[in-house]
C-alpha cells in the first residue's frame, strides 16, 4: 500500500495508509496484532520507518516508509599483477 501511495519522497500521511487498509480489508483491526493505535502498529514492523512531523499550526502528522534497502559496497576489483618470470643463466 505505501508503495503504491508514494508521491515520489517515499512517506505517505499513516492516516492516509489506515484509509486504504479500511477500504480494501474491511475487517482489518489493529487490536488484532495487539496494537492500541495504527502508527504503534506500523512502528512495530521492521520493514517500515514512522516519523512525527510538526505542522506550523502546531499539530503533528505521522508518516510512514518503506526503509530503504542499503545498498551493497562494491568491493575493489583485485588488482592483478604481472607475473615476473626470471631468466634462466646461461
Amino acid at each position: 500500500l505505501i508503495d503504491e501511495m508514494d508521491d515520489g519522497t517515499g512517506w505517505v500521511r499513516t492516516s492516509r495508509v489506515g484509509d486504504q487498509l479500511i477500504k480494501r480489508y474491511p475487517d482489518f483491526d489493529v487490536r488484532n496484532f495487539g496494537s492500541k493505535s495504527l502508527n504503534k502498529f506500523l512502528a512495530s514492523l521492521p520493514e517500515l520507518e514512522v516519523e512525527e512531523r510538526i505542522l506550523a499550526n502546531g499539530n503533528p502528522i505521522q508518516f510512514v516508509r518503506v526503509k530503504p534497502v542499503p545498498k551493497p559496497v562494491k568491493k575493489p576489483a583485485p588488482r592483478r599483477t604481472a607475473k615476473r618470470t626470471t631468466r634462466k643463466k646461461k
